[in-house]
């Protein structure tokens, strides 16, 4: 009898809810690692000792360092947005 993917039963996660992914892990160990070092002396595979990762599965996740570097910028831009609106909002101070 030939097994069937399609009807074998699904796996539930075992990761917890508020771990972080692979993929979080290695953009907040990229943030650290550029912060201690600059973008220039950040090696992947400096990277991912310091993520707890092999270099492939960074690779299995971003293109490179400047994807890296490009998706952090990203989020430090939205965290200070997110910062200031909060502030505004706090201040009584929204723009409509």
């Amino acid at each position: 009898m030939a097994y069937n993917v399609r009807s074998a039963p699904k796996m539930k996660s075992v990761r917890s809810k508020a771990e972080p992914g692979k993929r979080d892990v290695i953009l907040n160990a990229m943030l650290d690692l550029v912060g201690e070092r600059g973008f220039h002396d950040a090696p992947m595979s400096v990277l991912a000792k310091k993520a707890g990762v092999s270099a492939g599965i960074i690779y299995h996740y971003f293109s490179g360092k400047e994807e890296l570097i490009c998706l952090e910028s990203r989020q430090i831009n939205c965290r200070s947005a997110l910062t200031r609106s909060a502030k505004q909002i706090h201040d009584g101070r929204v723009e409509e």
